[in-house]
């Protein structure tokens, strides 16, 4: 079963605390993939990294076309 984790600072990361929650294909009721269940410690790293990229001028003083390419990314 595939796994997936949190995106946070440019890194895949696992859940503060561990949990994953499982996804069901609704095709056949089955298990496919865990995916991380962020928790409020998770929340606040990622804020902390968002707001650390921002402040650095990194992401602000990209264009709407350069945002759009890397959220596309």
């Amino acid at each position: 079963m595939k796994e997936f984790g949190l995106f946070v600072d440019g890194q895949w990361r696992s859940p503060a605390d561990g949990r994953m929650l499982a996804t069901i294909n609704p095709a056949t009721e089955e298990p496919w993939a865990a995916v991380a269940a962020a928790s409020p410690d998770d929340v606040d790293r990622a804020v902390m990294a968002a707001r650390r990229s921002f402040d650095s001028g990194v992401w602000r003083h990209q264009s709407r076309q350069e945002r759009a390419a890397v959220l596309a990314k």
